[in-house]
């Protein structure tokens, strides 16, 4: 009787310990700063950490390269006060509270490369395509 005892005060504590909530430091330090061209509305990050997108007032969104070099600047025809990126990073969504609407933008990543010294077929200078499908199975 008394190990039973023992057993359901044991597994009373363990229950009741679990159920209170954790506390835990939380160390942080500022690993990063941008000059900014005018306020800050909003921030949205790629999926994958690659870029950053900062919507500044009156409808500016800066794209910043993951070592927060400027890689593109996109001027909006309305004055956004929030931006959302797709999970795939090809659509902006921008908000615009006033007109209560959100704009869908499209968004094609155009990756430029040297094929100099590369072997070719073909004309010199003749304009190559490449297609990249992300959905391919």
């Amino acid at each position: 009787m008394n190990n039973r005892l023992i057993a359901v005060a044991a597994a009373l504590l363990v229950f009741l310990s679990a159920a209170l909530p954790a506390t835990a430091a939380l160390e942080w330090s500022v690993v990063g700063e941008w000059n900014l061209e005018g306020p800050p509305v909003d921030v949205a990050l790629s999926q994958d950490g690659a870029r950053t997108f900062v919507l500044l007032e009156g409808g500016l969104v800066i794209v910043y390269g993951a070592r927060g070099t400027v890689e593109e600047r996109l001027t909006l025809d309305f004055d956004a006060d929030g931006i959302a990126l797709s999970p795939t990073g090809d659509r902006l969504y921008a908000t615009s509270g006033p007109e209560k609407k959100v704009r869908v933008i499209s968004l094609d990543y155009i990756q430029e490369f040297s094929l100099e010294g590369s072997p070719s077929k073909g004309r010199e200078g003749a304009t190559v395509a490449v297609a990249v499908f992300s959905d391919f199975q």
